[in-house]
């Protein structure tokens, strides 16, 4: 039985070890803004019985880290071709630790609670509320084994991201790529640009990026084809990996993992830049009608939910926007309301 039950696999946290044997790691913790060295992997990223005591979902996650675990290695070490089934192992298990980590549970039971709202326009929970003399406010909501029921929807997100192409990019000899405690990033640049007000923070639109630390050296990109050019194997900038550095602070709560010594005053200002963010919520919530009777009191409401993005500018050097990119939606040559030319990369 497995009671350690690690939310990023030890497969991946040893890509980062600092130890020729690969059971130790440095983490930095932003509490208290100091760095660990020679942690042991064994006890990173893992919460006691996290995905339950029965043992499936521990197992189902365990066969799918079993299949991409040496695809990974490989990656690592060399430039590889994708097989077919290569890629669709790396997109499944991308997404799949994508939903698995408490991060992503927060974000979950925040968007969850955010329903209790409703309460207050339906009469029947408004009176069952009022005679045990409680309000909304009073009330939580959240999910019941929310780990099962991201598992669920596996299938479905898996394919929201089967047409991505895939590629690699590189760190200069600089820099290194750490990885914090939810190390998946989802970024679209193209409704950046577009200056989409909606959440650009969901799988399956137009100009979805993912990008995930492999390892210090190297990062894997799921991304739009139709909308983006990124060359293979590219070594990024050092402005791109402390971006793409910041962002994992961006999603972490305790602390991030990396390899060879890092600028501990660099870690200390992301810590600082992006305090407000990791403490805040996550919601995006914006009431778009309301319906009230005679007395003023809200019946109805229509509203729009999603995820706050991340708060960078996204443009990436290594990212460059295609210049048909404006003009591949539909009806674009008919109504002409997009944008003819992209925005100039900066």
């Amino acid at each position: 039985m497995v009671i350690k039950q690690h939310f990023i696999p030890q497969f991946l946290l040893r890509n980062f070890a600092t130890d020729s044997d690969s059971l130790h790691l440095n983490l930095f913790l932003l509490k208290e803004e100091r760095i660990i060295t020679y942690a042991k992997i064994r006890n990173q990223a893992e919460r006691q019985y996290l995905y339950g005591k029965d043992q499936k979902l521990e197992s189902r996650f365990s066969k799918i880290e079993g299949s991409v675990a040496p695809l990974i290695s490989k990656l690592c070490a060399e430039e590889l071709k994708l097989t077919e089934e290569d890629d669709s192992y790396l997109k499944l298990f991308i997404v799949t630790q994508m939903f698995r980590t408490p991060t992503m549970v927060s974000q979950l039971n925040e968007f969850a609670n955010s329903f209790k709202d409703l309460f207050d326009l339906d009469s029947k929970f408004k009176d069952t509320l009022d005679e045990a003399n409680l309000c909304s406010n009073d009330i939580s909501i959240s999910i019941t084994d929310p780990y099962k029921f991201f598992f669920l929807d596996i299938k479905e997100y898996f394919f929201m991201i089967k047409d991505l192409h895939f590629v690699l990019i590189q760190a200069p000899r600089t820099q290194e790529f750490l990885m914090g405690e939810h190390p998946v990033i989802l970024l679209n640049p193209y409704l950046f640009e577009k200056k989409y007000n909606g959440s650009k923070q969901a799988l399956g639109q137009k100009g979805t990026v993912i990008i995930m630390p492999i390892s210090p050296q190297k990062a894997v990109v799921l991304y739009d084809k139709s909308r983006y050019r990124i060359l293979k194997g590219s070594q990024i900038s050092e402005d791109d990996v402390n971006k793409l550095n910041y962002c994992q602070f961006l999603k972490t709560k305790d602390c991030v993992y990396f390899s060879n010594f890092m600028d501990i005053e660099k870690l200390r200002e992301f810590t600082i830049k992006s305090a407000t963010f990791r403490h805040g919520k996550k919601l995006l919530q914006e009431s778009l009608v309301e319906k009230k009777n005679s007395k003023g009191i809200i019946i109805e409401k229509l509203t729009r939910k999603g995820t706050i993005d991340l708060p960078i500018i996204q443009r990436f050097n290594f990212i460059r926007l295609l210049e048909n990119a404006f003009l591949n939606e539909i009806g674009a040559d008919i109504s002409r309301e997009t944008l003819i030319t992209p925005p100039k990369q900066k």
